[in-house]
């Protein structure tokens, strides 16, 4: 299979993001696909060792497993260190990413419990588009 497969749209959700059916797994937004092919890009390119894509991570009190939070990406990064990744919209206007409570409240534990940082992420480069070059 090439680099880019043929994908299809799914319905919109609640959050309004279409979700797209591509390389046979489920993207939440096209922003979660437009990334999964940009890491894909980065790994081809050398620039990461690997990544995963809808990594669980469970937590527990004692032995009573309390929820499941789903991370967008983990990526294995050359120097041997990870990054989890999760795409959320953005807000230009106030600046902050759109997040409900109940993300945030498990941000936070899963943070705490595992001892990681989740790394929010919206904007996604994309090729730049060539502006005419003026001579001076």
């Amino acid at each position: 299979m090439g680099l880019f497969a043929p994908f299809f749209i799914m319905k919109t959700s609640k959050y309004r993001n279409t979700k797209i059916h591509a390389y046979g797994l489920k993207f939440d937004s096209k922003k979660e696909f437009e990334r999964y092919n940009q890491l894909k890009l980065l790994k081809k390119a050398g620039e990461i060792k690997d990544f995963k894509f809808q990594v669980q991570y469970k937590y527990y009190i004692g032995d009573k497993w309390i929820f499941t939070y789903k991370a967008d990406f983990l990526i294995y990064n050359k120097d041997g260190s990870e990054t989890v990744e999760d795409v959320k919209a953005f807000d230009k206007r106030t600046g902050k990413y759109l997040t409900t409570p109940l993300f945030n409240l498990k941000k936070k534990i899963i943070e705490e419990y595992f001892g990681f940082k989740i790394k929010l992420i919206w904007a996604l480069l994309k090729l730049a588009k060539v502006s005419r070059i003026t001579k001076f």
